[in-house]
């Protein structure tokens, strides 16, 4: 996904991108730091809320469902989850993530 940053009216020496729209009932949130090779759950987990993951640092592989998705330093991805899932830093560096828990939009349960 390509970022398209902008200074916003009245703002100087400030550059920000829009990472994601409306998600739905936002339930609470933490940070994490990931060790190269570290994740989890194993096995892949299920539940009734969704994460909203934004890397800040490294990179972070979620399995979901049968697919691997690689969430990058400044990208955003909302995680199912009703699908299978866990989480694995492919990287070699610490990945520090922001995690935050979403309760899916009406129709989507």
């Amino acid at each position: 996904m390509e970022q398209k940053f902008v200074t916003p009216p009245n703002h100087f020496g400030f550059h920000a991108a829009r990472l994601f729209g409306e998600q739905g009932l936002l339930l609470d949130g933490s940070v994490a730091y990931i060790e190269p090779g570290g994740g989890g759950p194993e096995p892949a987990h299920t539940h009734e809320t969704d994460h909203l993951f934004y890397v800040i640092e490294g990179e972070l592989a979620v399995r979901c469902g049968g697919e691997t998705i690689t969430i990058r330093a400044g990208e955003a991805r909302r995680v199912p989850g009703a699908v299978p899932h866990a989480t694995q830093n492919p990287g070699a560096q610490i990945a520090k993530v922001l995690g935050l828990t979403v309760a899916p939009a009406r129709g989507d349960a």
